[in-house]
């Protein structure tokens, strides 16, 4: 224990932060000594580092239950000797998860993200910062790499891929799943700084013949990405807007109605590929809405920005966003 887990880094759950453990503490429990706190505190460091006759004084400043942390590698022991507490992760938010991924070296990070599943990692790595973002896409296999960017909202996932040089972000493609790639590269045709580059390409379209009940099934299968979607886009027959449904207009309707039904004002707010971040915030600000949608020149829909996209690029140095942004 002492080699394995003391001055190594180990997540502790319930803070939702990495930490070191600078001291170990054991007791008998049930006629077995197990190992039960880590001490984390400074003070334990200095005493360690100084006069022998201080070393195996206890200073118990700073100590965290066991059953509270993650730990990596050797740390469990042969035989899972030592115990921690993936359970733990699951109760983290994204947030929280990118702050640890951010925090740890690279062999913890790949054993966090190898500890999650497919979804959480996916939410993390939507919340990491794109610097941090980029080295943890390096230093994975690109198999796993390409598959957490397919399971991210597009506009994250291609933020990331930007980080990269052009041969990194082109075998990454290559090795994403044709659907997510279709999703990820046309994104990365637009600059950061327009419509283009902040939408995501998630779009649910809707036929006016569709019946109301059909498109609700349809939103089932796409309820992991249900705050992206935000409204159901609604074309004619040449692929072009007719209208934006929220979500609202969608479950009060009446099953029985077809989409034609519930076409009309207030109409879409709609914006170019071109239209700068600065542009289409007023456009929100003056429609009210939480959303506009991306249309091309011959006004077929081609992506969707949210509100919260929009202040990502005008205010980069907020607060990160700590609450998941999938629905279950």
């Amino acid at each position: 224990m002492a080699r394995d887990v003391v001055d190594h880094q180990l997540v502790d759950a319930d803070g939702a932060r990495v930490v070191r453990a600078s001291d170990l503490y054991v007791a008998r429990v049930a006629g077995v000594v197990q190992l039960v706190g880590v001490d984390v505190g400074f003070g334990s460091i200095v005493r360690r580092l100084g006069p022998a006759r201080y070393r195996f004084r206890s200073t118990p400043a700073k100590v965290i239950d066991w059953a509270s942390i993650t730990s990596f590698g050797s740390q469990r022991g042969p035989g899972g000797a030592l115990q921690s507490s993936d359970r733990g992760l699951q109760r983290l938010r994204p947030g929280e998860l990118a702050d640890l991924l951010e925090d740890l070296g690279r062999a913890q990070r790949q054993e966090l993200l190898a500890a999650l599943s497919p979804e959480q990692a996916a939410d993390a790595l939507e919340e990491m910062q794109r610097e941090e973002l980029a080295v943890l896409l390096r230093e994975s296999e690109t198999v796993a790499a390409a598959e957490l960017l397919g399971r991210m909202e597009p506009d994250e996932a291609a933020d990331g891929l930007r980080e990269l040089s052009t041969d990194e972000r082109d075998k990454l493609l290559a090795a994403m799943s044709a659907e997510a790639r279709e999703r990820v590269a046309p994104l990365l045709g637009y600059s950061e700084r327009t419509a283009g580059g902040v939408m995501t390409t998630l779009l649910m379209v809707a036929t006016r013949t569709e019946t109301i009940v059909e498109v609700r099934e349809r939103l089932r299968a796409h309820r992991g990405h249900g705050e992206d979607l935000a409204g159901i886009v609604v074309v004619d027959d040449e692929g072009r807007l007719l209208d934006d449904l929220t979500m609202t207009e969608l479950f009060l309707a009446d099953p029985g109605l077809t989409v034609h039904e519930l076409i009309g004002p207030p109409w879409p707010v709609t914006v170019t590929p071109q239209t700068n971040p600065a542009q289409i915030a007023e456009r929100l600000v003056e429609s009210r809405h939480s959303s506009v949608v991306v249309v091309d020149a011959q006004q077929r829909p081609v992506g969707r920005i949210l509100a919260d996209d929009v202040l990502d690029v005008l205010l980069p140095d907020r607060a990160r966003f700590r609450f998941p942004r999938r629905l279950s």
